[in-house]
C-alpha cells in the first residue's frame, strides 16, 4: 500500500474516533446540565415554600372535606353577635314603640286631636325599625299579634290599660298620656344605647329618640295651647328643659342633649299631676 493511502486512512480512523468521542462527551456534559438544572429547580421551589407568603395552591372547593371546617357558615348563630341585654332590650323596644302607637290610636279615636293621628303613623315607622334589626340578628319577634292592644310582655299591655284609662278623660289627660309616653321612651332609648356597642343599632335607637323628643315638643306644645302642662316623670327637669325649648330636629343624629340621663327605676317614677293612677316603665 502506498504510504499516501496509509496516511489518509489513519487521518480517516482518527476523525471517527473523534467524532465518536466528541458525541460521547456532548451526551455526557448534556446529562449533566439536565441534573443541574433539576436541582436549581427543586431549590428555587424549596425558596418559594420557605419565603414566599403571597403564593398559596389553588384548591379546589369541591375536594375541601366539610368536616375540616370548623363551622359551615351557613350555621352561624347571628344572635351570638349581641349580649343578652341586647336582645332583651331589642325585643322590648319593639313592643315599647308598639305600645305608644297603639295607645295614640284609641286616644285619637276618643279625642279626634289630629295630632294623635300623625304620631301614631310615625309610631309605626319607630317599631317597623326595630322589627328591621330583629330580623337581621335573627331574633324572634316578640309582635305575634299586632292588634291594637295586644302585646307578648304583660306589663306592657297593662301599661296600655292603665294609659289608654288615664288619657280617656279629657283632651288634656290625652295630651298629659302623649307626652309622658315619649318622656319614658326617651330615656328607656338612652339606657338601651348605653348597653349596646353595635353602631347598627345605636343608630336606630338614636334616631327613634330624636323622634321621641320631636314628638314631646309637639305633646307640650298642643297641651299648653290647650291650657296645660306637663312635668317631666323620667327624664330631669334640666333635660326636659332643654328639649321643649330647642327648635325640632330634623335629620339623622346620634345624640342630642341626651347624655347623663337619670335611669329610670320603679322607686322614681312618680305619677303625673291630673292622672288617676301610676305607672310601670322604664328599664
Amino acid at each position: 500500500m502506498k504510504p499516501k493511502y496509509m496516511y489518509l486512512i489513519i487521518s480517516l480512523i482518527i476523525i471517527a474516533t473523534l467524532s465518536v468521542t466528541g458525541v460521547a462527551l456532548n451526551s455526557i456534559l448534556n446529562d449533566e446540565d439536565k441534573t443541574t438544572l433539576q436541582e436549581e429547580a427543586f431549590q428555587n421551589e424549596d425558596n418559594t415554600n420557605t419565603t414566599s407568603t403571597d403564593i398559596s395552591p389553588a384548591y379546589d372547593p369541591a375536594q375541601i372535606d366539610q368536616s375540616d371546617l370548623i363551622e359551615p357558615l351557613d350555621s352561624v348563630d347571628t344572635t351570638l353577635l349581641l349580649s343578652e341585654e341586647e336582645i332583651d332590650d331589642l325585643v322590648y323596644m319593639r313592643e315599647e314603640e308598639k305600645l305608644a302607637h297603639d295607645v295614640y290610636t284609641v286616644l285619637y279615636e276618643r279625642t279626634s286631636l289630629n295630632i294623635f293621628k300623625n304620631i301614631s303613623d310615625s309610631e309605626q315607622t319607630h317599631t317597623d325599625a326595630i322589627k328591621n334589626l330583629l330580623q337581621a340578628y335573627g331574633i324572634t319577634d316578640p309582635v305575634i299579634d299586632s292588634s291594637v292592644g295586644v302585646f307578648d310582655n304583660d306589663e306592657l299591655g297593662q301599661l296600655f290599660t292603665d294609659l289608654v284609662r288615664e288619657g280617656s278623660g279629657s283632651n288634656t289627660n290625652a295630651l298629659e298620656v302623649g307626652a309622658l309616653i315619649e318622656d319614658l321612651d326617651i330615656v328607656d332609648l338612652e339606657s338601651a344605647m348605653l348597653r349596646t356597642n353595635h353602631p347598627d343599632i345605636t343608630e336606630v335607637y338614636s334616631n327613634l329618640q330624636k323622634g321621641s323628643r320631636n314628638h314631646l315638643r309637639s305633646f307640650v306644645k298642643v297641651l299648653g295651647q290647650n291650657g296645660g302642662s306637663y312635668q317631666p316623670q323620667y327624664l330631669s327637669q334640666e333635660e326636659y328643659t332643654s328639649i321643649v325649648t330647642s327648635d325640632r330636629e330634623t335629620g339623622s343624629n346620634t345624640n342630642n342633649g341626651t347624655s347623663g340621663r337619670n335611669q329610670p327605676t320603679s322607686d322614681n317614677l312618680q305619677q303625673p299631676s291630673g292622672q288617676g293612677g301610676g305607672y310601670r316603665g322604664g328599664r
